[in-house]
């Protein structure tokens, strides 16, 4: 296992605890900052220098979409759902 992926992975765990919770939206959030997290520490592997530009062009894309999610349970919160 590659050390750079745990905290990744933990918070995807979280991801699955939000969605047993009933909270699609959040776990979505989790889950999407999760993998990108995940792909990151992925790319910091030499065995993966092949798909270094990919795989950080698709992690950014997870990051981006967890940001874009924050706002959206952000604003879930402020005004009801």
């Amino acid at each position: 296992m590659i050390k750079n992926t745990w905290i990744g992975l933990a918070i995807i765990l979280f991801g699955g605890y939000t969605l047993y919770d009933d909270d699609v939206l959040e776990a979505l959030l989790y889950f999407s900052v999760g993998l990108g997290f995940t792909l990151m520490g992925i790319v910091k592997d030499p065995r993966f220098e092949a798909y270094k530009k990919n795989l950080n062009i698709v992690s950014w894309i997870f990051v981006l979409s967890g940001v874009l999610l924050f706002i959206a349970v952000l604003r879930r919160d402020a005004y009801g759902s």
